[in-house]
């Protein structure tokens, strides 16, 4: 906060002795037009925020993340992000109304939530094969977008990521849209076709489906097994469990077919003591099980790809904890609030630990000090 809300401030030189540029440090600076920052500093988070005048920027070389950096930079119409950036963080390009492009270099891991929210101008892009995670409202009202490359390599997609972004041509197959890449264009289910579908074979490549995909669709059809519903194609009905049959149940079998558990499946399932999730599952998608504020214990299999943001927030009796190796990503918040987990087992390495993408906040307020690996400890 050095210079924050400093609106006659038009200029700045940054020596090269400065490595750090702290949060807000020139935040609501009104009048500055452009900066350069130089190759020392490495971290700018949330730094230039509300910086109404500033049209263009140079972000030096050492940066790995600018969570919060620019956002409501209104003025700003395009910007080069350097290969040292591994995140765009959370409203890193919040509310930049006049950013036209934007080019993500394939050293980038993950873009975090709201990162291109109200970017209205942005009418394509293309998100890396290095990219595995893909948060909350990364996208929202982007009204001019028509089109985004959406590789295979993502293994997270955040509720509402692409709402409201009204001008987007999507694939469609059956009673769904999708968006997707060259070699898979239905990599992830956008919406219903309408709300009046009756029925929906889901596209067998199909990744992701999208929060509120199928909702107010009061005449679809699921696919009922024990105590969820489904959606799936002729292969397989049992691809994708949408959610539980209703908030009371105990406990649940899900299908062994079954490999994708919704968004929010089995939120707010307060009653919910015993659930068994079968090795043909490779994600668990956002806050599917949040405020399961009975759940005990619970052990994923060692298919499980991806963990969504907030999967596991609020599970206030969970105890113990058992991920896998096979996970590359966990989501913000995942264990969030989580307040008896005393004991975080991961089935791999110190090395594989260290190499899982986990966002922001991931294990907050989780009385867990540390994670048993099979060759050591992690302090947390």
């Amino acid at each position: 906060n050095a210079f924050q809300n400093c609106t006659s401030l038009t200029t700045i030189t940054i020596p090269d002795t400065v490595t750090s540029i702290g949060s807000a440090a020139f935040m609501d600076c009104k009048k500055i037009t452009s900066i350069t920052i130089p190759d020392s500093v490495t971290s700018i988070e949330y730094a230039f925020s509300g910086c109404t005048s500033l049209t263009s920027i140079t972000i030096p070389d050492n940066v790995t993340n600018i969570a919060g950096a620019f956002s409501g930079c209104t003025s700003l119409t395009s910007i080069t992000i350097p290969d040292s950036v591994t995140s765009i963080g959370n409203h890193a390009f919040g509310n930049c109304t006049s950013l036209t492009s934007i080019t993500i270099p394939d050293t980038v891991a993950s873009i975090g939530s709201a990162a291109f929210s109200e970017c209205k101008k942005i009418t394509s892009i293309t998100i890396p094969d290095s990219v595995t995670s893909i948060g909350a409202g990364a996208f929202v009202n982007c009204a001019s977008l028509t089109s985004i490359t959406i590789l295979d390599s993502v293994t997270s997609i955040g509720n509402s990521a692409f709402f409201g972004c009204t001008s987007l041509q999507y694939n469609e197959y059956d009673n769904a849209l999708y968006l997707g890449n060259e070699n898979n264009p239905y990599l992830y289910l956008k919406e219903a076709k309408s709300k009046d579908i009756i029925n929906c074979n889901i596209n067998e490549n199909c990744k992701f489906i999208g929060t509120d995909a199928f909702s107010n669709c009061l005449a679809l059809q699921y696919n009922e097994y024990d105590n969820a519903l489904y959606l799936g194609n002729d292969t397989n009905p049992y691809l994708w469990l949408i959610k539980s049959k209703s908030k009371d149940i105990t406990t649940c079998n899900i299908n062994e077919n079954c490999e994708y558990i919704c968004d929010f499946a089995f939120q707010n399932c307060e009653s919910l003591t015993n659930i068994a999730i079968p090795d043909s599952v490779t994600s668990i998608g956002n806050n599917a099980f949040q405020n399961c504020t009975s759940l005990t214990t619970i052990t994923i299999p060692d298919t499980v790809i991806s963990i969504g943001p907030g999967a596991f927030m609020n599970c206030e009796s969970l105890t113990s904890i058992t991920i896998p190796d096979s996970v590359t990503s966990i989501g913000v918040s995942a264990f969030s609030a989580c307040t008896s987990l005393t004991t975080i087992t991961f089935n791999g390495t110190i090395s594989q630990w260290n190499f899982i993408t986990k966002e922001s906040y991931w294990n907050s307020n989780v009385p867990a000090t540390k994670v048993v690996c099979t060759d050591g400890e992690v302090n947390l």
